[in-house]
């Protein structure tokens, strides 16, 4: 959760410049993990929780389109007014 687009668009930057999968090795094992991040902006109007439920709703569509990403909720309603 962000307070400000700048903060959106340095955690977009960053979900693409740095590597959110990677392999660990244990024993004979190797476990793939995978990471996705689901932002939204915090409106003073909605709280806390309802901040954070928006970025628990990006960060599943993530998850449903592909992994390994980084999903902005306010973007997703621009392009689906239904969401919400």
């Amino acid at each position: 959760m962000t307070c400000n687009k700048k903060g959106i668009v340095n955690a977009k930057k960053l979900g693409r410049q740095k590597k959110i999968s990677f392999e660990y090795h244990y024993e004979n094992y190797t476990i793939h993990v995978t990471m996705t991040f689901g932002l939204s902006m915090f409106d003073p109007q909605k709280g806390v929780s309802e901040s954070i439920s928006r970025a628990d709703q990006a960060m599943y569509v993530g998850k449903q389109t592909g992994k390994n990403c980084v999903i902005c909720y306010d973007e997703l309603k621009a392009e689906n007014p239904l969401i919400d």
